[in-house]
């Protein structure tokens, strides 16, 4: 049975960094994208009723 340190030692974090980083990317684009659209739609729709737009 292997030490808990070999294995630990084999471990390479620049391997999953990477992964990390574009995935933060993608996440940060869909966030944006999600902010832009519910900000168009209370500049586009004032009027709707506040139950609406609680829900949207």
């Amino acid at each position: 049975m292997d030490h808990p340190s070999s294995t630990l030692a084999s471990f390479d974090p620049t391997n999953t960094l990477g992964s990390l980083l574009i995935g933060g990317f993608i996440a940060v684009f869909l966030f944006s994208l999600s902010t832009v659209q519910t900000y168009l739609y209370y500049r586009e729709y004032p009027k709707d009723r506040r139950l609406i737009q609680a829900h949207g």
